[in-house]
């Protein structure tokens, strides 16, 4: 499906919901529903921010799960090198 015509889709939705007028949409996006998702947002990563202060765990990878294994085995392949050498 098209970008557009998702968006479309997404838009029609909320202005269903709230009941806003199609000529109404743009004052009521940038004046209410855009405030109101960058702080959603924002509050997000201050959460995730917290929970990784708190509990010392690395925050989420942006990396697929396959690199983010590769690079977790070289990581612990190059300790267990650092350690042997060590030794």
């Amino acid at each position: 499906m098209p970008r557009l015509l998702c968006l479309r889709i997404i838009l029609d939705a909320i202005r269903s919901k709230y009941r806003i007028k199609q000529i109404n949409y743009d004052e009521c996006y940038y004046s209410l529903i855009r405030p109101t998702l960058v702080q959603f947002i924002v509050d997000e990563r201050r959460r995730i921010v917290k929970t990784v202060v708190s509990t010392n765990v690395s925050p989420p990878s942006p990396l697929p799960a396959g690199q983010q294994q590769q690079q977790q085995i070289q990581h612990s392949n190059e300790q267990q090198a650092t350690t042997d050498d060590n030794a």
